[in-house]
């Protein structure tokens, strides 16, 4: 490979302001955490969050010695069987997605809280009312249109 290497320019960490957003999982994988000695099995999620105009890669631990943030996970994904089963693999969490609250720290992005369902804040229903006067309005319009294309 050749390249210049006055062309190293600076490292520009990309992350999302604090907030509720989408995420899918991309990559997952077991991992054991070394926490002074004591071994605690994880799984580390790389995940995909989805940003109004763009995404970034995060990661994310979850399992021993915070199993609530493995629960939240699940819950949130819908894998909420599985974790009262007592066990979960990482192939069986490639591909989920849901909604989490991202902070930041040490200048990057974290997962906070996964929100289960019921978490979520719901949406607004339509007003039916306005979507049918535009559809009548609509066709009120088209019997009076005398042209052909």
């Amino acid at each position: 490979m050749q390249f210049n290497p006055e062309d190293v320019g600076e490292f520009e960490r990309k992350s999302l302001p604090e907030g509720e957003y989408d995420f899918e999982v991309i990559d997952a994988e077991n991992v054991v955490f070394d926490d002074d000695g004591n071994l605690h099995d994880q799984i580390r999620l790389k995940c995909k969050v989805f940003g109004d105009d763009e995404s970034i890669i995060t990661s994310c631990w979850v399992g021993y010695p915070k199993l609530w943030k493995l629960k939240q996970f699940c819950d949130a994904v819908g894998l909420g069987g599985e974790f009262e089963k007592g066990e979960i693999s990482p192939d069986e969490c490639v591909g989920k997605a849901g909604r989490a609250l991202l902070g930041i720290w040490k200048e990057r992005n974290t997962f906070r809280k996964f929100l289960a369902d019921d978490q979520k804040p719901k949406k607004p229903k339509a007003d039916k009312k306005a979507a049918s006067k535009f559809y009548s309005d609509k066709e009120e319009a088209q019997k009076g249109d005398d042209i052909p294309f």
